[in-house]
């Protein structure tokens, strides 16, 4: 005869402060010297501590899109505390037709989406090298994004369906609005877009931030770079340096 039992667990854990993406592993043992079966007494999960905000679970099951020329759709996410938006990862899928070669802004909005904080301009859908991959569009300037809700999404030319992931498993549609007619509407069908938007710590205190003598000899290698370059120059300084590369 079996019988069931709820354990209440209240873990006294503190997140550490960590540099870059995390995974942060939970083990829970419950300990009960009455239980003939110890095999089932313990917990395990992971916490992914990751730069961008999500809805997917990172499968797409479907495409979606809108047929309508100068549509638009807003994804909405609520922030907890001022953050630093610098890009957006998007999964398109290549279901049907290549849409490649079509042109779309990525737009960002604030909570009553009347105002713009971010365009994008003239971007077109990129396929991912691996199934479920992302594309990561940078920003040309990162935006700061005050606690709250905001949207991002895009703002599309013409009526070719550019063909989104589409996450089936996970039900968003509070949070998904598209817009064809000048008016916003949520969307019925239920999943979840696959955008992605990605932030990072920024330097608040530009008053801080001074210029320092031009390098005379600056080098850039390698070239081509598959995913890493070293950038050489002969500035003394122990002053932070920021880059700029054309």
């Amino acid at each position: 005869e079996s019988s069931a039992s709820t354990q209440t667990v209240s873990p006294q854990f503190q997140f550490p402060v960590l540099n870059g993406n995390s995974l942060i592993y939970h083990v829970l043992n419950v300990n009960l010297a009455t239980d003939s079966n110890p095999s089932n007494d313990t917990l395990h999960e992971v916490q992914e501590m990751f730069n961008y905000y999500s809805y997917d679970d990172g499968t797409a099951e479907n495409g979606y899109g809108i047929s309508a020329a100068l549509g638009r759709i807003a994804y909405r996410f609520n922030l907890l505390m001022e953050d630093t938006l610098v890009g957006v990862l998007m999964n398109f899928v290549h279901i049907d037709e290549d849409v490649s070669l079509q042109l779309f802004h990525i737009m960002v909005w604030d909570a009553a989406l009347n105002d713009t904080l971010v365009m994008q301009v003239n971007q077109h859908p990129e396929y991912g090298d691996s199934i479920n991959g992302f594309h990561y569009y940078a920003f040309d300037q990162p935006a700061i994004i005050p606690v709250g809700n905001f949207h991002i999404g895009w703002f599309q030319y013409n009526n070719v369906i550019l063909r989104l992931g589409f996450d089936k498993n996970t039900n968003s549609n509070s949070n998904m609005l598209y817009n064809v007619t000048g008016t916003w509407l949520n969307s019925s069908i239920s999943g979840s877009w696959m955008i992605r938007p990605v932030f990072r710590s920024e330097e608040r205190n530009p008053a801080n931030v001074s210029e320092v003598e031009a390098a005379t000899r600056v080098s850039v290698f390698p070239n081509p770079a598959s995913d890493m370059i070293t950038v050489e120059h002969n500035i003394k300084t122990l002053q932070k340096l920021f880059y700029t590369i054309y």
